[in-house]
């Protein structure tokens, strides 16, 4: 039985102080994709603020815990085999992450996730 991928390819990180820019790759074998939608694949926007948050807490070693989100936007789709850019900008002072999915100079997702400390 094939291994269930539920994570991009992190194909590339870069950090400055609190910002972090990663590189994925969205392979068209992950979980994900299947069923939503059968002719049309797409990344649903729940897994994509779900991999923000994951992705913010390995990368800052933090021990935070979610309180609410902001201005989550969907602009445009995320599909298998795609190469996309996640920017990751924490604010500390205000327990804040700022993210965003870019494919070039397009943004496709951005919205903010506030935390709190445990």
């Amino acid at each position: 039985m094939p291994e269930t991928l539920v994570w991009p390819q992190i194909r590339g990180r870069e950090r400055d102080g609190n910002s972090i820019v990663l590189g994925l790759r969205l392979p068209r074998e992950l979980a994900y994709f299947e069923g939503h939608f059968e002719d049309c694949p797409i990344l649903p926007g729940v897994v994509q603020i779900h991999w923000a948050g994951l992705l913010f807490l390995r990368e800052f070693d933090a021990d935070l815990v979610l309180q609410r989100m902001e201005v989550v936007k969907f602009k445009r789709l995320l599909v298998p085999e795609m190469e996309v850019t996640l920017y990751l900008d924490y604010d500390p002072e205000r327990l804040r992450l700022a993210f965003r999915y870019r494919v070039g100079s397009v943004e496709n997702s951005s919205g903010r996730l506030y935390w709190s400390k445990k």
